[in-house]
């Protein structure tokens, strides 16, 4: 799971089921809703800020 773009209402994130949701904030852990899967918020966040916080393109599903 990974975040894939930041904007100013909410948080984009692809899951390892090659889905993507919205959140408006980030909790502890985030949980995908076509899957179940889940993943620590902090592990998201540092891989975002370490990749430079690129903005990946979103399919629309």
């Amino acid at each position: 799971m990974r975040i894939e773009a930041k904007h100013s209402h909410n948080i984009t994130v692809r899951c390892d089921c090659n889905r993507t949701f919205n959140l408006i904030r980030l909790g502890p852990s985030v949980e995908c809703p076509h899957c179940g899967r889940t993943a620590i918020s902090t592990d998201l966040v540092l891989e975002w800020h370490l990749s430079g916080g690129k903005k990946v393109s979103v399919d629309a599903a």
